[in-house]
């Protein structure tokens, strides 16, 4: 029953948004990295980040840490788009992660 469970909310997922037609390329990449009034839940009734807003220049180092489930890999799978963000909007170099590949 457990493993019937897991594959129907498996099933009832919602779709990836797909990749653009047309994707953007940063051919040369600066490394500005944008994080702007960013909402994020696992849920969408679930907020664990609400306007969120980070700005690391380039050139900028940067570290994050906290405690184990503080959210250090959640930025980085944000940034990675492995997770799609409520609202606001990511940005490297000033191109919205969601125009590129």
């Amino acid at each position: 029953m457990v493993s019937a469970e897991r594959v129907f909310e498996l099933l009832d997922e919602k779709e990836e948004i797909p990749d653009p037609e047309n994707p953007r390329v940063i051919e040369f990449p600066r490394g500005e990295v944008k994080f702007q009034y960013v909402k994020f839940g696992y849920k969408e009734d679930v907020t664990l980040t609400e306007d969120m807003n980070l700005d690391v220049r380039q050139g900028q180092t940067i570290a994050i840490v906290g405690l184990t489930g503080a959210g250090k890999t959640t930025l980085v799978n944000l940034l990675m788009r492995f997770y799609e963000i409520q609202e606001g909007k990511i940005t490297i170099d000033g191109i919205n992660i969601t125009d590129l590949k």
